[in-house]
């Protein structure tokens, strides 16, 4: 019998990304667009670089959250058995 389909290797975590990890970096990203915002209608550039540069610290924070252990999980991949 053909499959016509394709399992994924595991399960997902069932905590739907709500993370520290995520949390830090969706709150500085939307922080570093308030900021963008802001410059825009104020016509002021120093006021946009400083927005940019919350969005990449918010980069950099969140990866650096996940490898510190406070992000998603790695999903463990086990050996298919079905397919032994």
């Amino acid at each position: 019998m053909n499959r016509t389909y394709s399992l994924p290797p595991a399960a997902p975590y069932a905590n739907h990304g709500h993370t520290r990890a995520s949390w830090i970096f969706v709150a500085l990203v939307l922080l570093g667009a308030l900021v963008v915002s802001i410059g825009m209608v104020l016509y002021s550039l120093p006021t946009q670089i400083v927005g940019g540069v919350i969005i990449v610290a918010a980069a950099v924070l969140g990866i650096g959250f996940r490898a510190a252990g406070k992000g998603q999980p790695r999903t463990v991949v086990t050996r298919d058995w079905y397919e032994d």
